[in-house]
């Protein structure tokens, strides 16, 4: 069953908030008079020999338009002549017929949904058509790839999954004398923490990891806090995973608010976690992963079976900090980083 989380405030791709209830209400009426108010090319089902491709987002937001943007500029370089159709299920209107009978109706000949709650969404419940998912993180740890304990073999896409030892690596040059990296996280990201505390041995890092139980509102934030009080007297800083069990609006507050009165450096897993006032955080070029994804479709359109086609990491990564933390907290960013960071919130 899947489960969705409501709470987590970071407008993240892969963390995109999901009402089942009205997916399943989704008709394909309702897709086809979106195309057409949208003017995309979603007017019509795909007829025999045509190469269609549908995008399915939750709601339209700069990161989105950028991704798509890459996948068009990839179709347009290569010179691939399928259409795409995009669907941001946040503008539609609710019809009696749910939103997987109309994509079938609809006949794609490859499906790209959007984060990952959609990506389950639709993995779990078509197998007979192509599926390239983009801006997902840990597609292989979460079980992504796997329907009833059997491999999925209709599906690839372009992950967000940024390795540790990169990410290890800017927190040493932010803080060299890092030693004790302190991290928080429940079942949702538990497959990574084994691989994680290798990469960060090889680093000269001992990963200092408390597991808290999932839980909402309030009792999300009660948690988190225990998980503080026991780590933040003996890490030298703080590392954080893309998990909605953790980083609930309340408890991402209580992280921020804690490492800044005890000044300890908190590296964020997004920019938006930044300008909250984490001290820094790698973030993605979704434009990039966009190009990927368009990649990998025209690969599926041209008959490349998807499970033969390894998954994408992102190519493009950028650095983002935050001034104003930096400041209180005693701890200045390189020259060299400042240098070429996306973003700095101040």
């Amino acid at each position: 069953m899947i489960k969705f989380n409501r709470h987590i405030p970071l407008g993240s791709l892969a963390t995109s908030v999901v009402d089942y209830a009205r997916l399943r209400s989704i008709g394909v009426l309702g897709l086809l008079l979106f195309a057409l108010l949208a003017g995309t090319a979603l007017v019509r089902p795909a007829i025999a020999g045509d190469k269609s491709v549908v995008v399915v987002r939750q709601q339209k937001d700069r990161n989105s338009d950028r991704l798509i943007r890459g996948i068009k500029s990839e179709f347009k370089r290569s010179g691939e002549t399928a259409s795409l159709a995009v669907i941001t299920i946040s503008e539609l209107q609710d019809h009696q017929r749910n939103l997987l009978d109309s994509l079938r109706a609809l006949n794609p000949s490859a499906l790209v949904p959007i984060g990952s709650h959609i990506t389950e969404i639709i993995s779990d419940s078509i197998s007979d058509i192509p599926i390239v998912f983009a801006a997902v993180f840990q597609p292989k740890s979460s079980g992504l790839f796997k329907r009833d304990g059997k491999a999925v073999s209709n599906m690839t896409g372009a992950s967000l999954d940024i390795s540790p030892a990169l990410q290890f690596k800017y927190f040493k040059q932010i803080y060299p004398g890092l030693r004790k990296l302190g991290l928080i996280y429940s079942e949702e990201t538990a497959q990574l923490i084994p691989h994680a505390k290798v990469v960060a041995e090889s680093s000269g890092i001992e990963l200092l990891a408390v597991r808290v139980e999932k839980r909402s509102g309030r009792g999300s934030g009660r948690e988190v806090k225990k998980a503080l009080d026991s780590l933040l007297p003996i890490i030298d800083g703080l590392w954080s995973l893309a998990d909605p069990s953790v980083f609930s609006p309340v408890a991402t507050k209580l992280v921020i608010k804690r490492t800044l009165q005890k000044k300890i450096p908190f590296m964020g897993f997004s920019s938006t976690i930044v300008a909250s006032g984490a001290l820094f955080a790698l973030d993605f070029e979704y434009k990039d992963i966009g190009r990927q994804v368009g990649e990998l479709s025209r690969k599926v359109l041209n008959g490349t079976s998807p499970v033969s086609l390894q998954t994408t990491t992102p190519e493009i990564v950028w650095f983002h900090y935050n001034e104003r933390t930096s400041k209180r907290i005693a701890i200045a960013i390189p020259e060299e980083l400042q240098a070429v960071a996306k973003e700095v919130h101040k």
